[in-house]
């Protein structure tokens, strides 16, 4: 835009615009934490933290969740909805969300997590409840919801080592995003430094 302000004799030079950089994935819902937001979350909370951790999903496509999507047969959700064409994608169901949207069945809306409320049909956030789970469990207020996805992708990268299937999972367009989820293996490098130590003792 600026290029075509310069061309067209809007402004005389485009400034130069420097762009932070990406400082990566801090904030994880980790085991730990997901046990104490579980032990004090009601519903729709308590799934949600489920699906976002489990499957990756972004919290508005949780909300956005259909029936029609839900494959039971091979356990697999799609996803269509998102801001990319990355975003559509399927994405498996783990054991315990498979367990968790059975229970949810039968409520007679094309929805996963309906609300009569809303003008779209559907839940847009659970963000007061998490508020409240957060502040029970004692947890940090930095902690968010997002960062159970946080924790999916450093998990995924952990445990797969394929960047390509989460990038696909996670619905990124581009790798470089899903490599800021790859974190190098320090244990090797402990070990090494207490093999020195046994070997100077």
């Amino acid at each position: 835009m600026l290029g075509k302000a310069v061309r067209d004799g809007l402004i005389h030079q485009a400034p130069r615009i420097h762009l932070a950089e990406e400082t990566g994935r801090d904030g994880i819902l980790d085991d730990a934490t997901e046990t104490k937001l579980l032990e004090v979350a009601n519903q729709p909370l308590r799934d949600v933290i489920l699906i976002v951790r489990d499957m990756g999903l972004r919290p508005t496509e949780v909300f956005r969740m259909r029936w029609e999507h839900v494959h039971w047969d091979k356990r697999l959700y799609f996803n269509p909805y998102g801001k990319s064409r990355k975003a559509r994608r399927w994405v498996p169901l783990s054991s315990r969300v498979f367990d968790a949207l059975r229970l949810r069945v039968g409520d007679n809306s094309d929805w996963l997590f309906p609300s009569r409320r809303s003008g779209v049909g559907h839940r847009a956030t659970v963000s007061k409840q998490f508020r409240r789970a957060r502040t029970m469990a004692g947890l940090p207020r930095w902690l968010v919801l997002y960062h159970a996805r946080h924790a999916f992708g450093a998990y995924a990268m952990a445990q797969t080592k394929n960047p390509a299937l989460v990038r696909d999972v996670m619905g990124h367009a581009d790798l470089r995003t899903t490599m800021i989820y790859q974190h190098p293996d320090l244990e090797p490098l402990r070990q090494a430094i207490d093999d020195r130590n046994k070997r100077v003792m």
